[in-house]
């Protein structure tokens, strides 16, 4: 989540956008970073921003099964529609040269203000066990709880990762969601879509949706991937009460042109789970970057702003600008070791000068676990003092 080498990959940007490999440590217990963000080009050389209003899909045939989507497959063209007038490319999101920054109306906050939090289960890949040092985790000072890393896995289904080596992931977050719903019946909590770190011990990031031959994906594929969330949503609504939200680390390999149209469908998706269950579910993202999402305000509930490590510059004008509303914007702050951002002051000044939705805290359990948690309640007594 917490994207230290955001700021190291500044001087690298243009490797970036021109699709080059690159591979960097990262902090946060996240180990090493190593792909390639997908930058859709047209052929005059110019990145194309989706702006989803602008796309024609075939319409969505309704709930389909877990998908086995393989993320080598090979897309075909569709018709897109621009500024411009309609043409077929092999660039399947596609959009004008230009993009709205009016509001646009999105889900209504269900709680305000919010304390939130983030676990990470993969310091180490032995997902057999539980660390002892999680016991001492305190989440009755948490309103929202987001844990990761989930990501696509090799059938091409949203999950968590599983292998003989490590066992399955699953482990942990079955732990995670019966212990913080003991300690705190009423917590929200939400499963992210992690950046990705091949299939090693995580899963696959947003990019796995784009085939590199073509440099393009399908409605079909993202249709497949969102099906899958609910399908998610579905296996463990039996455990500890299930999940309330999904959300999506905006960083690095998931920093995808279509993501708003990602957002739209895993919204439907999650809609029609409410028909069923009458539970409100939030889709929330929490970005080190701000590419793309200008066509994804109207899908959201939150925005965690990482505002810490690689995302330290971001402000909340970068979000009102392109879109946004104060109330979908929460701070964030950063206590683990070696983790530049601002203080708790600070970021408790920035929510107030904004009337902001809350505070978001990475995170947990890292080795800095008890200033981690004695930060979290600080954050928690002074939303709700």
């Amino acid at each position: 989540m917490a994207s230290y080498v955001r700021w190291i990959l500044m001087v690298l940007t243009l490797l970036h956008i021109a699709g080059v490999q690159a591979c960097v440590p990262c902090g946060c217990g996240c180990g090493g970073r190593c792909g390639h963000i997908v930058k859709v080009v047209e052929s005059n050389g110019h990145i194309v921003q989706v702006v989803q209003s602008d796309v024609v899909f075939p319409a969505s045939s309704g709930v389909s099964p877990v998908p086995n989507v393989s993320p080598n497959s090979s897309p075909t063209s569709i018709p897109v529609s621009t500024s411009t007038g309609s043409f077929t490319t092999s660039t399947v999101y596609a959009s004008s040269t230009s993009s709205s920054s009016s509001p646009t109306s999105s889900p209504t906050p269900a709680v305000r203000p919010i304390a939130g939090a983030w676990l990470y289960l993969s310091d180490d890949a032995n997902y057999n066990t539980i660390p002892a040092e999680w016991s001492a985790i305190n989440f009755a000072n948490v309103d929202a709880l987001f844990i990761g890393p989930a990501g696509i896995q090799a059938d091409g289904s949203f999950g968590l990762f599983s292998s003989n080596t490590t066992g399955p992931l699953a482990n942990r977050f079955q732990w995670a969601l019966e212990t913080a719903r003991a300690q705190n019946p009423a917590i929200k909590i939400a499963i992210s879509q992690w950046w990705g770190q091949g299939q090693k011990t995580w899963g696959l990031p947003l990019s796995a949706l784009i085939d590199e031959a073509s440099n393009s994906t399908t409605s079909e594929a993202v249709d497949a991937y969102a099906a899958s969330v609910r399908a998610f949503f579905q296996q463990w609504a039996p455990v500890a009460g299930g999940l309330d939200g999904f959300d999506v680390d905006y960083e690095d390999n998931n920093l995808v042109p279509f993501i708003g149209y990602l957002f739209g469908q895993v919204r439907q998706q999650l809609s029609g789970l409410t028909a069923s269950t009458g539970r409100e579910y939030w889709v929330t993202v929490s970005p080190s970057d701000t590419d793309y999402l200008e066509t994804a305000a109207s899908s959201l509930s939150y925005v965690n702003m990482q505002t810490y490590a690689g995302g330290v510059n971001l402000t909340p004008e970068d979000f009102l600008n392109i879109g946004y509303r104060k109330d979908q914007l929460l701070y964030g702050v950063c206590p683990e070791t070696n983790c530049p951002g601002p203080t708790v002051a600070e970021a408790e000044g920035v929510y107030t000068k904004y009337s902001m939705a809350g505070i978001h805290v990475w995170r947990l359990n890292s080795d800095n676990y008890v200033y981690e948690g004695q930060v979290q309640k600080q954050v928690y007594d002074f939303l709700h003092g």
